[in-house]
């Protein structure tokens, strides 16, 4: 069979009477009769060439598909000829005069120790904390840089990150001052993160006066937090910033429900019932967003340092994955959790992909690197410029610039184009336009390595092939996507 002409397609079921096929070039799924899954599971086991086969089947059934399907745009003879970025040819101009964002390290120190931290040291490649520090001078070359490649964006973005990055309030208040002074003609939105240990009173007054978009640490009640996000001698943080944030919501009930938002870090154990109840339901954190992530996998020092899912962890979440399902078809009126919310949002996504993204180039590339530089640009405290803040600090290949040289074009291109060093799976991978595999998944300390992005592809497959089965599932219930995309 030719490669270069193979139809690409996978298959799955949500039950035993409820097959589907979705094709790559086409970017669509197809509900389909177990005998034409059959057939179809069969051909794609075999060498010998596709069309010939599926041409010659005596079926009618399958003749009656197979005849459907060529009209609808399906089991095309086609292949992806090269392998780069849509955006790899604009690129210059897109850095030039298009950078939306800069998030400033102010400090690689941080009155936390947390367990699962990248720089605390306990399992990650990464850089360590530091008291290390940015100056006002280095601050405000970064806030001019964005000033001198914004020029075609009505809006910027200034963020403030650490270690903690409220260690350096006194700089971060001078930053504020200058970027809407410099930025005069535009929109300005600050963002910081932070544990929320020091907050005071004069701090949520200025975040409250600046309308600043605050995100706070937050792995949900006492027994959880306090497993993690620990001081340096070891006691827990979680009474150290809950009356805080209660304190907050009261004096700046209007800014608090539209500006500060959580973010949880989880095993994937059966703590997460208790972060989900305790997000959920508690009044503090009623109109907030609540943001839920597990521990990362990326830049592991030991494979083996996080457990896999435990049993509890699964049922909990693919039971309130039904609760959440039911109510978006509004057959209970019990809200969903949290955590499902979020995980609904994401089926939201891929739909919405595959209603608007309706083929592929023969010029293509996985769809997981975002631009380097473009929105999310990275300094930090020696002035390095990085496409983001999740990056490895001590590997060479994150590196995309300096505030001295400006953005280097050939590493951002190479970022980029991360898909190039395994091009030739990328081709013939189904997933390839659902990818979400990023530079940093091939990073290795130093290098971008082929080995180590393909070791991610398995569970990211599986992934997407779970979100297409409950996109199926709730079509198959009678929800309306329409209303959400």
């Amino acid at each position: 069979m030719n490669e270069q002409i193979k139809p690409m397609y996978q298959l799955f079921q949500i039950s035993n009477q409820d097959f589907f096929m979705f094709d790559t070039y086409a970017n669509k799924i197809k509900r389909i009769s177990k005998n034409c899954f059959e057939y179809l599971y069969k051909f794609s086991k075999e060498t010998t060439n596709f069309f010939e086969k599926a041409e010659s089947v005596d079926d009618i059934e399958f003749k009656e598909f197979y005849k459907e399907s060529l009209k609808q745009g399906l089991f095309k003879k086609f292949s992806i000829e090269k392998l780069q970025h849509p955006m790899t040819e604009l690129l210059e101009d897109v850095l030039d005069a298009n950078i939306e964002s800069i998030n400033l390290q102010v400090t690689q120190n941080c009155n936390l120790r947390c367990d699962y931290c990248p720089y605390t040291g306990n399992y990650y490649n990464n850089r360590k904390h530091s008291n290390k520090r940015m100056s006002f001078e280095l601050a405000k070359k970064g806030i001019d840089f964005l000033y001198n490649h914004s020029m075609n964006c009505d809006v910027v973005n200034v963020a403030f990150y650490g270690g903690e990055p409220l260690l350096e309030f006194e700089l971060i208040k001078r930053c504020v001052k200058y970027a809407r002074e410099k930025f005069i003609s535009k929109k300005v939105v600050f963002n910081l993160t932070t544990n929320g240990v020091l907050l005071t009173d004069e701090i949520m007054k200025f975040f409250s006066d600046n309308e600043i978009l605050l995100t706070i640490s937050l792995d949900g009640p006492k027994n959880i937090h306090d497993k993690s996000r620990v001081t340096a001698n070891g006691t827990g943080s979680f009474e150290l910033i809950y009356e805080k944030l209660c304190y907050f919501k009261e004096k700046y009930l209007e800014y608090f429900n539209q500006n500060v938002s959580f973010n949880s870090v989880s095993a994937q154990d059966d703590g997460v019932i208790d972060i989900d109840l305790f997000f959920t339901e508690d009044p503090l954190f009623e109109f907030s967003k609540v943001n839920t992530t597990f521990y990362s996998t990326n830049y592991l020092s030991d494979e083996k340092a996080f457990d896999k899912q435990a049993d509890k962890f699964r049922q909990h979440m693919e039971f309130e994955k039904y609760k959440c399902f039911l109510h978006k078809m509004k057959r209970v009126k019990a809200l969903p959790t949290r955590i499902q919310l979020n995980s609904f949002n994401e089926v939201i996504r891929t739909a919405k992909q595959l209603q608007d993204f309706t083929g592929i180039p023969k010029v293509f590339h996985p769809s997981g690197p975002c631009v380097p530089g473009r929105k999310k640009l990275f300094m930090n405290i020696d002035g390095n410029f990085y496409p983001c803040e999740r990056i490895d600090e001590t590997s060479p290949c994150s590196v995309i610039g300096n505030i001295e040289e400006g953005l280097s074009l050939d590493q951002c291109k190479k970022l980029l184009n991360v898909g190039k060093i395994t091009e030739e799976k990328c081709k013939s991978c189904w997933a390839i336009a659902h990818c979400k595999l990023c530079f940093v998944q091939a990073d290795n300390g130093g290098e971008l390595c082929a080995k180590n992005r393909l070791d991610h592809c398995g569970n990211l497959q599986d992934t997407i092939i779970d979100t297409f089965k409950n996109i199926c599932v709730l079509a198959k219930s009678g929800y309306h996507f329409e209303e959400d995309i």
